[in-house]
């Protein structure tokens, strides 16, 4: 047999199998790069939370104005969560479980006045810091203080506040900052650290009331002040992508937008947050910018911000703390995958109301459910009925039951035998910083979580909280004559 003979059948498999060979090589690496995230693809950590926004007022989660065309182009460039859910709406228990991945009960802040975080809580950025991350936080609010503890892990956290909104002629000293001037500190902080691995956590405060823009914004939306002051944030967070873009960052970057509560517009008779556990106060915007992995993206399903901790984790190839309460979101990230209905169900809580003698208000939310406990206990079907207004606990005893149950046994896990003493005791400054931002004292609460049916329905007393919030805004704007009002109507 001649060489080329002895050839020709070698010749003849490697042109009927090697191609197939290639195809199938390369579609399993294709498989393999679209499922997987490996950490050398993401160099960067930006974590940016909005405060005080309900997620129904940027337009890429449906409102009808165009508030937010800078969250908007990253919203198509990343996956949105189109239900997630706050474990408390309230801003500083919110961000503990944000950085942390645990509910109240168990890192043990429930409030914002005369609570901190106990050192024993392990957060995100103690656990980047240890992995050779450079970690850095910029916050705008008083209320995120480094003395209550939300500094652990952080190389630089900047709580510097330039230029409160204090009313004319209140003297008070400053407790936040424009969200202009928050970007423009972020801005500085990427170009010192360019050239690091870093996780950087952004806050901004602008949503929280007294609504007030500055123009174009006020006047572009006079009808709503609210949402002027998002479009306004939305603005200066595109400054913050701005400068991601020109660092040559933006696509190496793992860049998340959320918000850590709502904000009631006078649904249930609630105004601002902080007492009910609806939707409207409960429900965040969570939006993941992954590099090179799918975009424009939504997710149904229950989710909630103690998974921002483990997702991140998941993404780096890190092992999360323990325990974490939230889970790794990171599949419905890289997969064509959905998160399954009813498989879940996502804890919240407020004990404001037990500074009127009531039961605190405690709940489980699933992706059909609502469940809330209460001396007049509250179900609600969140497919047919959003806006929580059809309570349906007698109608569905069997329902009922079994989300009481599963609270009960969520309480039981979470709640911890030793927990850590995270109430502290305010020196009259903080105290009167805090004040002024609009927060109420927290006298008369406790992580007592067990239900007393003989205590008041935070139902009935929610007039008498509204008032009081009223007549103390008006002392502090020292408009004396509406305070003086607003104190007779609670007489």
């Amino acid at each position: 047999m001649s060489e080329t003979s002895k050839n020709k059948p070698l010749f003849m498999w490697q042109r009927l199998i090697l191609p197939g060979l290639v195809v199938v090589v390369v579609s399993c690496l294709w498989f393999f790069h679209s499922c997987t995230v490996f950490p050398n693809e993401i160099k960067n950590i930006l974590l940016i939370s909005i405060d005080t926004c309900r997620p129904d007022h940027l337009s890429c989660y449906g409102y009808p104005r165009q508030t937010t065309p800078n969250i908007d182009q990253l919203a198509r460039e990343s996956v949105l969560f189109k239900n997630a859910i706050s474990p408390v709406p309230i801003t500083f228990p919110a961000h503990c479980s944000m950085l942390i991945g645990t509910i109240p009960p168990h890192h043990g802040v429930h409030g914002n006045i005369g609570w901190q975080l106990d050192k024993s809580n392990l957060t995100l950025a103690e656990i980047l810091h240890s992995k050779g991350y450079t970690t850095g936080a910029i916050v705008s609010s008083f209320v995120m203080d480094a003395r209550f503890g939300l500094d652990q892990g952080f190389e630089v956290y900047d709580d510097f506040y330039d230029d409160f909104r204090a009313p004319k002629g209140s003297g008070r000293d400053s407790n936040e900052r424009k969200a202009e001037h928050a970007s423009r500190a972020a801005s500085s902080w990427l170009e010192e650290y360019q050239n690091e691995p870093f996780f950087l956590f952004l806050h901004y405060y602008d949503p929280h009331f007294p609504y007030d823009p500055p123009e174009p914004f006020a006047s572009a939306f006079a009808d709503d002040l609210y949402a002027g002051e998002i479009a306004y944030t939305d603005k200066c967070i595109g400054q913050v992508i701005k400068k991601l873009k020109e660092l040559d960052l933006y696509d190496s970057t793992l860049l998340i937008i959320t918000t850590d509560h709502g904000e009631s517009r006078d649904e249930h008779g609630e105004f601002s947050h902080g007492y009910f556990i609806y939707h409207s106060t409960l429900e965040v915007a969570l939006i993941i910018k992954v590099p090179g992995r799918p975009k424009g993206k939504k997710v149904d399903g229950v989710v909630g911000l103690v998974d921002i901790v483990p997702t991140i984790c998941g993404m780096l190839g890190v092992t999360p703390p323990s325990p974490v309460h939230g889970r790794d979101l990171s599949p419905f990230l890289t997969k064509k995958r959905k998160i399954k209905k009813d498989e879940r169900y996502v804890y919240c809580e407020s004990l404001t109301s037990q500074r009127y003698g009531c039961n605190p208000l405690l709940g489980l939310v699933s992706d059909h459910w609502k469940y809330i406990q209460a001396p007049r206990q509250e179900l609600y079907d969140l497919n047919k009925d959003p806006n929580e207004s059809q309570n349906l606990a007698d109608e569905n005893p069997a329902v009922t039951r079994l989300m009481r149950n599963n609270l009960k046994f969520a309480l039981e896990d979470n709640v911890l035998t030793n927990r850590p003493d995270s109430r502290s005791v305010l020196d009259s400054e903080s105290r009167k910083r805090l004040e002024s931002l609009g927060y109420v004292d927290s006298t008369g609460i406790s992580e007592d979580f067990e239900f007393d049916n003989t205590k008041n329905d935070p139902k009935d007393w929610i007039s008498l909280h509204v008032k009081l919030n009223s007549a103390m805004h008006f002392i502090r704007t020292e408009e004396y004559t509406q305070a003086e009002a607003w104190c007779n109507q609670i007489l």
